[in-house]
């Protein structure tokens, strides 16, 4: 059949309407309006206005459901079209470049799509701070990543990143609780010396304990005030809530010190 085009196929000119030419390749007589309106495939006009098509059009309109399907825009076929001498090669070479960075992205949407079905799961509202907070962390996952390699030591980042895909979602899910409940116990206006609260900051530190080891303090204290004020994560807290954490952290602190000078206590008693 191919061939058989190529050589010219019937002596005789096939002649299509509109409506023919849209049937016969598969195409809505919209697409083909734009096509001529955008000087992309132009048809044959009648003095009576008649669109008219031949078997050439049908030619270039398979060329353009081709390059299409290949993810070129319609500009880029129509310079195509107008360039019989193109590099088709380094033009390929291009698109099929191009189409791997569009799968990446997806790939990246479909991963942020998980982690948010993953967050929302159980749960009937969810404060929009959190859940653009943990979505921004794979959305921008790269500058984030190159902020804590010029702050952290290697090792801490990729101890960060290097977090199986499962366990990655489970501290997601923590740390909106976590979240959830600095926001609760700020709004009903309870103390950040409340044993709930130090539950909350155990929790923290046991989970970054877990993620960067026992030199977690070190590691902290290495970031300079200048680097902490650039980072580039979005806070879920309000300056309110940040500052009632901060307090949390402080009584905890405290209760730790009380407790090493009196061994045997424990910290909730």
């Amino acid at each position: 059949m191919g061939l058989w085009i190529w050589m010219g196929g019937t002596t005789m000119k096939q002649h299509y309407s509109i409506g023919q030419f849209a049937k016969k390749t598969g195409t809505t007589i919209r697409a083909l309006h734009y096509y001529d309106e955008i000087n992309l495939l132009n048809p044959e006009v009648t003095a009576s206005g008649r669109r008219i098509y031949h078997d050439t059009h049908l030619i270039t309109l398979q060329k353009i459901i081709t390059l299409k399907f290949l993810g070129y825009s319609l500009n880029q076929i129509k310079q195509f079209l107008k360039d019989e001498s193109w590099d088709l090669h380094e033009s390929l070479s291009l698109q099929r470049e191009m189409m791997l960075q569009k799968r990446n992205q997806l790939d990246h949407i479909i991963k942020a799509l998980d982690h948010a079905l993953h967050i929302v799961d159980g749960e009937e509202k969810i404060d929009p701070a959190i859940f653009v907070a943990i979505i921004n962390g794979i959305q921008e996952e790269e500058v984030h990543k190159k902020w804590l390699n010029n702050v952290f030591p290697e090792h801490v980042v990729n101890s960060i990143y290097d977090i199986p895909e499962a366990k990655k979602l489970e501290g997601e899910k923590i740390y909106a609780d976590l979240v959830i409940k600095i926001k609760r116990m700020v709004s009903e206006g309870l103390s950040s010396s409340e044993p709930q609260a130090l539950e909350i900051v155990q929790t923290i530190i046991k989970i970054a304990t877990e993620v960067v080891g026992e030199d977690l303090e070190a590691i902290i204290k290495s970031a300079t005030e200048e680097d902490l004020k650039n980072q580039p994560f979005p806070n879920p807290l309000s300056p309110e809530e940040e500052e009632w954490l901060s307090q949390a952290f402080e009584h905890f602190e405290n209760t730790k010190k009380n407790l090493n000078k009196n061994e045997g206590g424990h910290l909730y008693e």
